[in-house]
């Protein structure tokens, strides 16, 4: 009889204790959020988690930064080296978590009671588990799977969003090295036009106005030139922030001239339903509606019985030892 009581108890309670044990897989998401960023940036994002693979990324980081970058190399060191980027990426792990904890059961309690006396020893064990939870648990995994849906729709728009933004910060950058190359060939101009102006002032061919305009011409080119290389100082550092680099990966070098305009602009037929059938912000924002709809459909759902507020399942195991002193028996008493 005891070896009974024993097995229902140990059943009961492994059955507990498995059910309210998961592993969570960190990265289960990402699959989707790599090819939801390489359909429409054609580049690859990784993940970096310490591994071989990672380490090898960075060392592909480093190659990239001691050749001349051009924008689509410049976007890919991005999407692998970004702080930010990789920060948003544990969102990942963390809506896993939630999915997961959702398809869990709350704790169980477990008791034990100890009873000692002259007559003998009395054991008491108990388990109490809730049962709202588990009737509750499929609306509770649509909700956690809705929501994990827009934690990844989130953070491949922000990877798609960074890669926007790495590009079009590239192109300032060139624009900037241009503007300032043109400056510089303005300065050595006006510099030439202001000695001869000083000569001619000086034999008496040119009046000292004429020779004071000259001069401020150059200074005014001189002024130009020291703004532009402070834009392109501040862009360059901007660009570097969005790439993830610094120390000695700053000195990458880039093209002298920004690259001729197309032929021809794209196609420009249902350009409005492309682009909102292929926006995942308004995808993530239409998956968050989706899980505030499960979540107050599971709140409107009647429990049997008209049981809203605490009901709990009890399995409750006792078992009763006696020992007497006049001889050495066992006797399990289940109630």
């Amino acid at each position: 009889m005891r070896t009974g009581t024993d097995g229902a108890f140990a059943a009961i309670a492994l059955m507990v204790v498995l059910s309210g044990c998961a592993s969570v897989q960190r990265d289960a998401r990402f699959p989707e959020v790599r090819d939801a960023v390489g359909q429409r940036v054609e580049q690859n994002v990784s993940w970096n988690q310490n591994s071989d693979q990672d380490r090898r990324a960075q060392e592909a980081v480093h190659r990239l930064l001691k050749q001349e970058v051009t924008v689509d190399t410049a976007v890919q060191i991005a999407l692998l080296n970004n702080r930010n980027l990789q920060a948003t990426y544990e969102s990942l792990g963390v809506a896993q978590a939630d999915l997961v904890e959702a398809g869990l059961l709350d704790n169980p309690v477990f008791s034990i009671s100890v009873y000692s006396g002259d007559p003998g020893s009395i054991i008491e064990a108990s388990i109490v588990q809730d049962f709202v939870g588990l009737f509750s648990m499929s609306a509770r995994k649509k909700i956690g799977e809705a929501a994990a849906r827009r934690a990844t729709l989130e953070v491949s728009n922000k990877a798609v969003d960074l890669a926007r933004q790495v590009e079009g910060q590239y192109y300032t950058v060139v624009g900037d090295a241009q503007a300032l190359e043109l400056a510089q060939q303005v300065v050595v101009a006006t510099e030439a036009a202001a000695e001869l102006a000083e000569r001619q002032r000086a034999a008496g061919n040119l009046n000292r106005r004429d020779q004071s305009v000259q001069q401020a011409f150059y200074a005014q080119t001189l002024l130009e030139v020291a703004q532009a290389e402070a834009q392109l100082a501040s862009d360059r550092e901007r660009l570097n922030r969005l790439m993830g680099v610094w120390a000695q990966d700053i000195g990458w070098t880039i093209p002298g001239r920004l690259p001729a305009l197309p032929a021809a602009l794209p196609a420009l037929e249902q350009l409005e339903a492309r682009a909102i059938a292929e926006r995942l912000d308004l995808a993530a924002a239409k998956a968050d509606a989706e899980a505030a709809t499960r979540a107050l459909d599971g709140h409107t759902v009647p429990l049997p019985g008209a049981v809203w507020n605490r009901c709990r399942l009890q399995t409750r195991t006792r078992w009763r030892r006696l020992r007497r002193t006049d001889r050495r028996a066992r006797i399990a008493d289940i109630q």
